[in-house]
Formats: structure tokens, sequence, C-alpha cells
């Protein structure tokens, strides 16, 4: 299979890393079509959960585009599902996980490993994708666990939008965005021509 390297420009950001495959066929690929708006890569989200916990869907009833961005090195999402989040991780471990409450992470001074979560899994467009724990945990040199998570400070509801509608602004990036932690789970495959995302498990 032929492949070739490409410096493209993904959610506004060079990335020159990114491997863009030119065969799909017997890839194992699943596309999603219609996916590129104003620039950005977007896919539909519809349902996220962690240790058995719904953080999205169930709590707030209604779909969202999520941004899928290579030059963020955490998964953003809003106010909201963020604090359903930590406090189901706090809950789960409430003696040895914090909210940092003057960088806004979710932190633990043990290892990452010291906790099992299992996958964050994201539902898009009626598919299953799961993110293994490590892939959106981090330790540091000092042995600080950090969650790749972060508060979307961008979120509003849009002007021509009534706020009892439930509905985000996902033009200016105010739902999800879907960093590292997303894309280093999966093989992705950009097709520009025919405006479509794929996703794959690394073989």
């Amino acid at each position: 299979m032929q492949r070739r390297e490409s410096k493209i420009t993904f959610n506004g950001k060079n990335n020159s890393n990114l491997r863009i495959l030119e065969d799909e066929k017997d890839r194992g690929f699943t596309f999603i079509k219609n996916q590129m708006e104003n620039g950005k890569w977007l896919v539909l989200l519809e349902d996220v959960t962690l240790i058995g916990k719904t953080i999205y869907k169930e709590l707030q009833g209604y779909e969202s585009n999520a941004v899928i961005a290579t030059a963020l090195k955490s998964i953003k999402m809003p106010d909201i599902d963020y604090k359903v989040l930590s406090d189901s991780l706090i809950e789960k471990y409430p003696n040895d996980i914090r909210v940092d409450s003057k960088k806004d992470r979710i932190v633990s001074s043990k290892p990452c490993s010291s906790f099992e979560l299992g996958n964050l899994t994201f539902r898009i467009a009626g598919l299953y994708y799961r993110i293994p724990q490590p892939f959106y945990t981090e330790d540091s040199e000092d042995g600080v666990c950090s969650f790749l998570f972060e508060r979307n400070d961008e979120y509003r509801v849009a002007d021509n939008i009534k706020s009892d509608d439930g509905k985000r602004d996902v033009d200016t990036n105010n739902g999800y965005i879907l960093g590292l932690p997303f894309l280093r789970s999966f093989m992705v495959f950009l097709n520009f021509e025919e405006n479509k995302i794929g996703f794959a498990n690394k073989l």
C-alpha cells in the first residue's frame, strides 16, 4: 500500500506528521461523510461514557458536532460535561483524585496506573469509539497523574438560538474538541475530495 506524507491544515494548524493514506481498501476504515465545515473536521457526537456513567447524552438530551483537532493535547468539553466527568472520577476515588483549582485540571498524587477506569467511549454517528485509559491520562516527572480533559471555556449558546433549546454553537468550537487522546487511539483517513473522514483500529 502506498503512502505519502503531506502538510495539511487541520483545525487551523499545520501538521507535517499526519499521514494520509492513499489506499483505503481492506484497511477496516469506517467512513463518515460530509464532515468538513469552515475548514474544520466535524463528527456527530451522540454519547460519551466513562466508568459506566453517561457524561453527555442522557443528562442533556441533545446532539453536538465535535471538532477533530491535531494540535490539542487533551479533550475539551463544555462546563457541565466536565463537571459530571470530574465528579464521577472523584466519586470513584474520593481520596485520590481531585480538581486542581489553580490549573483547573483533574489530577492525582498517585501514578495513573493506580486507577482502573476502563475506556472512555464516544458514540459517533451510531458507532462506538473507545479510548484506553493510558491515552487519556499522563504521569508527570514528579509522579502526579493528570487526566487529559479540559473545560471548554468557549462554550456558549449561539446568539440566534434560544438557551432553552439546549443546543451548542459548534461554529465557534463551543462543544467537544477531540485532541490527541482521541487521535492516538485510531488510524485516521481524511478524504478531502469526497469530504469524508474515516477511523480504524490501529493494526
